[in-house]
Formats: C-alpha cells, structure tokens, sequence
C-alpha cells in the first residue's frame, strides 16, 4: 500500500495498490490492524482506523407477493456496505449470466426468471474524503415454486427464506471462539397474502441480548400484508472455548426465530 500525509487535514490516506479499490478505501485485511510505515528514516508501526460496526451493513428488502399453491413472485432490493460491499466492487463489469448466478446463489430458494432492475453504488465517487465508505444497492425481481407449503386450506410461510444461518458447532471445541469484526443484518419482509386467506397465527417476537450480540424480530400487519423485521447485531468478541455453549445458545435462538413459520388459512374455512 502507499501512505500518503494529507498534513492540511491531519490525516493519512491509504491506497491500496494491488487491487482494484476505491481511493482511500481501507479494505477488511487492513482496518483496524497494525500496519508497518515504512519511511526514509526508518519504519513506525500505526494502527489503521477501524469502521464502525454500525456501517457493516447487510440489508434485504424484500416483497412478495405470495400464491396459493405456495409460489410467489419477489421484488427484492439488497444494500451491502463496507467490507460486505468488496464481493460486489466489479458486479457491474460481469456479464449478466454471471451476475445472475451470483444473485440466485444466496437467496436460498431455487429462483426463476430472475432479472435485475436497476444497480446503484458509489465505487467511483471516492475521492479520498474522510468518512467516506463504499455501498451497493441491487434491485432485482424473480418467481419461485416452493416458497410456502400449501397444506389443505392452509398456507406454511417461512419467517426468512433470505437468512443465512449461524454456524453451530456440533463437536466439541478446542479453539478459542473469535469474531473479528462486529456488524449488523437487517432484513425486512413483506408478505402480501393470498386472495382468499387470512393470518392464523403469527411467531412471538425475540429479543436477544447477550455478549454475542443482539437479535430482534418484529411481526406486526398492516392492511392485508404481515411486515417482518429482523435486525442483528453481532459483535466483535475473542473468548475462551469454554464460553462455546453460551455462544451456541445464541445461534440456535437466531437459527429458530428465522425458521418459524407464518401460517395462512382461508378465509371459507374458519368457523
């Protein structure tokens, strides 16, 4: 990397120059670590400033418009920020095969007909500014077959087909437990229902609050449609492996609070 002394505001600028990033973007390998300075004197070892955990932003927005049979149609909108945002730096020079694959592959579900609507981002708008970080924002809408289950005159709808799952450790473990980097996951659905069916019952709301991290889940109707909002933060943290239990306990309440279900019945059923 190059080092440059921007004496006028007091600070430094790094530039990355094996790769191909924004001007003055610190990427994941070298926030908030040591860093060797080398100068004409001799070298000085400095920190590079680390980023808030509050802009390591995943976020998923998501409408869908579910079928009776349990298809749906799905308009979704993802915002990466950050070191979440470096997988994405090149997106818009893929070609749309690439890009689609790359789309499909973490959602979950077996999508259909996927096509992007429109990309927006701020990769070259970098001009080395202080405060400045990278985001992306990816409009795209797709069709899928099994989103729910239909079972008799009802409909099972999963809280978060979107959610990536906790790693759980089965075995036991004989390393410390290390996160090296806190951030935060915001997803947030719309669920339009089925002409014809009405809401039987909705999952409790969860909230979590541990050395970990914290989760919170939301389910609350507006109209016709249920509005779910899930928000976790996981924290930065290195603990002995004895504390292994309590982080598992933590990942199985997210794991659980995503794979709780919406159940949907219709309307000429009910007594």
């Amino acid at each position: 990397m190059v080092s440059v002394p921007l004496k006028e505001i007091r600070d430094t600028l790094l530039i990355e120059c094996t790769r191909r990033l924004p001007l003055g973007y610190r990427p994941s390998h070298v926030a908030g670590h040591d860093i060797l300075v080398i100068k004409p004197g001799g070298g000085q070892l400095l920190r590079a400033p680390a980023y808030p955990d509050s802009l390591r932003l995943s976020e998923t927005l998501a409408d869908v418009r579910l079928k009776a049979d349990g298809s749906a149609a799905i308009d979704m909108v993802d915002r990466y920020c950050l070191d979440k945002a470096e997988p994405w730096l090149e997106f818009r020079d893929w070609n749309q095969l690439d890009k689609v694959r790359r789309l499909s592959s973490g959602l979950g579900i077996q999508p259909r007909g996927l096509t992007i609507t429109d990309v927006e981002d701020n990769f070259e708008s970098c001009d080395g500014r202080k405060g400045w970080y990278p985001w992306i924002r990816i409009h795209y809408s797709l069709e899928c077959n099994t989103f729910g289950k239909a079972n008799g005159n009802r409909l099972i709808v999963p809280v978060n087909l979107f959610a990536k799952k906790m790693f759980i450790q089965r075995t036991a473990r004989t390393q410390p437990i290390q996160n090296q980097n806190g951030s935060l996951i915001h997803d947030r659905l719309i669920y339009r229902l089925p002409e014809g069916y009405q809401i039987e019952s909705l999952p409790d709301p969860v909230s979590l609050d541990t050395p970990w991290g914290s989760f919170r889940s939301e389910i609350t109707t507006e109209q016709d449609n249920i509005v779910v909002n899930l928000l976790l933060h996981i924290k930065a943290f290195r603990e002995d492996r004895s504390q292994y239990d309590s982080f598992r306990s933590f990942a199985r309440s997210f794991n659980s609070a995503n794979d709780a279900s919406i159940v949907l019945v219709r309307k000429d059923s009910t007594p």
